[in-house]
């Protein structure tokens, strides 16, 4: 590094693989680099009042050591400004830090932190969602239906999800996934392309990719997005589980597209309404956001952030 910078590290206790051990070992490779503050905080609120407090006493880059929720909340306020991210993986599957090159094991990451910080920063193009009166960023992906039932039934039981990792959102999806996707409001689509919405019963859209991983294979649902300033978006037309095994098969082997019969989507950069009669649950990157009738999914927002390969 040409200059040692103050550096910030927001460790979260309760993600998924996150161990005193693996906070000291980081905090020893930063410790040289500027390292000026190391904060524990519990919970999306404290999190988020940590890492404006690391700004507001100077904090040049902010290191996160989380699961994919933990790293969105930093993002959240750290989006559109100068000061950097360093997404550290510390829980069940790190779809972000991985995505950017970052080792999937968490030990292994700690070892690549300093060669991340020699690197230039990368700036990523990011989400945004807005509804009910709030509005947030999604670094890599966002869901309505199948995908954020799931994901909200995980989050609800931790200890399965700390127990089983990936395995608890397996047998999420088997059971409130395919609730959700059955027995969930049809969904309208709103985008500037089409002159009427466009009726389907599950929706995910991504800025960045892959949307998720399997162990090491990496899901690849959305595969023409890069944090481009573009969205891909895809959603089912028909309520068959088929659909939705079809598109992870397809994911899994890398699909070019996920055209097909019950199956709608593309990419953009304008803004896609999703309207319902009812509301339905959303998720952000991995995260309930909780459940509503209206959203809005756009490109919108900068994220700067290191990674050993930027």
């Amino acid at each position: 590094m040409s200059r040692t910078r103050r550096i910030a590290l927001i460790v979260n206790p309760a993600a998924t693989r996150t161990t005193d051990q693996l906070r000291e070992r980081i905090r020893a490779e930063l410790a040289p680099h500027g390292l000026m503050d190391v904060a524990t905080p519990h919970g999306a609120a404290d999190i988020r009042i940590a890492v404006q407090h690391a700004i507001d006493v100077g904090a040049e880059i902010i290191a996160v050591l989380g699961g994919d929720g933990t790293i969105g909340i930093a993002a959240s306020v750290l989006a559109d400004t100068e000061i950097p991210l360093i997404p550290l993986p510390g829980g069940s599957t790190n779809v972000l830090a991985r995505g950017l090159g970052w080792p999937a094991a968490p030990e292994r990451a700690a070892e690549r932190v300093v060669t991340a910080l020699a690197q230039p920063y990368r700036e990523l193009a990011i989400g945004r969602l807005e509804a009910a009166g709030r509005t947030t960023v999604f670094c890599v992906n966002a869901g309505i239906g199948l995908d954020a039932a799931t994901v909200a039934w995980v989050e609800r039981h931790p200890q399965i999800k700390r127990r089983l990792r990936q395995g608890a959102f397996a047998l999420a999806s088997l059971g409130p996934g395919w609730h959700a996707l059955r027995s969930g409001p049809t969904l309208t689509v709103h985008h500037s392309d089409a002159t009427e919405g466009i009726l389907v019963h599950s929706l995910i859209a991504a800025c960045g990719a892959p949307y998720a991983y399997l162990g090491p294979q990496p899901l690849n649902l959305l595969p023409h997005v890069a944090w481009d300033g573009r969205l891909e978006w895809v959603g089912l037309t028909d309520r068959s589980p088929i659909r939705a095994i079809q598109m992870l098969l397809r994911g899994l082997t890398n699909a070019g597209h996920l055209a097909g019969p019950g199956v709608v989507g593309g990419t953009t950069r304008a803004p896609l309404r999703i309207t319902a009669a009812a509301p339905f649950p959303v998720q952000v990157d991995g995260d309930p956001f909780g459940e509503v009738t209206e959203i809005t999914l756009a490109p919108g927002g900068r994220l700067r952030v290191f990674a050993p390969g930027s």
